[in-house]
């Protein structure tokens, strides 16, 4: 009996994943899905929520090629499960070269670790190639439409968290005092009021960049329709000295990170919140501009200003590209950048 191991984290199942378990099923009389507790990655669902997930997922594909298909919770070693299941077969999926690399070495220990067991890898299907776990919850955090990439399932939980989060907070109309950013943009100008005494580093840092004119013509490298437009890639995003397409999004100025200085001002439409990697202490000189009120960030990126005029102009950002988190070919930029006291 042909028992296959289909391990991993699944957080969350995607449509890769299910395309994976459909085509292993042709491949095995009984298929096994490994779920990693990998508490290490700090997952966006519970262990129960994943199993949850595939179960609701794996019944269909049961019936439609008569197998037993089963989900099975593991924290230890893969071989380890594989002996625990039974299994003779792991399967896995590969994105990318990158992937092979990666999984060339794991099929090499797990060898050492036992030779009794197979590696089957499954390449993924050209609709599947760039939907990745991680990706799938950076736009789902940030607020974009995951539907594409996940059964409708997991999509209706994604919107559930969001939901969740956006009722944690309550509104706010006072703006803090101090002194304003202007934008000069194709469409015309956009004026926003710098919140120095909520972000005092951060307000300081957008000033000198400002004064020193790294934000002329720097471009919107990724607008969300719906969500928000971020800019500020000093480094790599200035259309006329060393911009790349590739790179813009990836760099920063040559100042030091900044201190996070979260708040309760929410995330409205308008709201200037400074870009940061998953390190809450990494902000340096991107930031970006809701075009709608995203109440998730809440807390969990500092808000250092907000626009008072000018919001239609915002607008009218060239849009990316959904399917690539955003990307934007041939991008808007600042044209010129000012303060006001």
């Amino acid at each position: 009996m042909r028992i296959g191991l289909y391990p991993g984290t699944f957080d969350p199942l995607t449509l890769g994943h299910v395309d994976i378990i459909r085509r292993a099923s042709y491949l095995v009389d009984k298929l096994v899905i490994g779920v990693a507790v990998n508490n290490s990655k700090s997952p966006m669902f519970s262990l129960q929520e994943r199993v949850n997930m595939i179960n609701e997922e794996i019944e269909s594909i049961e019936n439609e090629f008569k197998i037993q298909i089963i989900t099975h919770p593991f924290e230890n070693l893969l071989i380890e499960c594989a002996k625990d299941v039974n299994a003779n077969i792991i399967i896995r999926g590969l994105r990318a070269v990158s992937d092979f690399e990666y999984e060339f070495q794991m099929v090499g220990m797990n060898r050492v670790l036992s030779n009794e067991i197979e590696t089957v890898f499954l390449m993924a299907d050209n609709s599947y190639q760039s939907i990745a776990s991680k990706l799938v919850k950076e736009i789902a955090r940030l607020g974009g439409n995951t539907k594409k990439f996940v059964p409708n399932s997991v999509y209706k939980r994604l919107i559930n968290i969001k939901s969740k989060k956006n009722n944690r907070y309550k509104m706010t109309k006072k703006l803090p005092k101090g002194p304003t950013l202007h934008l000069n943009l194709k469409y015309g100008k956009v004026v926003c009021r710098l919140f120095q005494e909520i972000a005092p580093n951060h307000v300081k840092r957008i000033i000198e960049l400002v004064e020193e004119k790294s934000y002329d013509n720097v471009v919107f490298h990724r607008v969300i329709d719906g969500f928000m437009a971020q800019t500020g890639d000093v480094q790599y995003g200035n259309k006329l000295k060393k911009y790349s397409k590739d790179h813009c999004g990836m760099g920063g100025s040559s100042k030091l990170n900044l201190n996070q200085e979260f708040s309760d001002i929410p995330f409205d439409e308008g709201v200037l919140g400074m870009a940061r990697s998953q390190d809450p202490n990494s902000a340096n000189s991107q930031f970006f501009i809701m075009l709608d009120e995203g109440h998730f960030l809440n807390n969990n990126y500092t808000v250092f200003g907000k626009v008072t005029r000018g919001m239609k102009n915002v607008h009218k950002i060239k849009k990316g590209d959904a399917n690539l988190n955003g990307s934007v070919d041939d991008p808007d930029e600042i044209i010129s950048a000012h303060i006001k006291f």
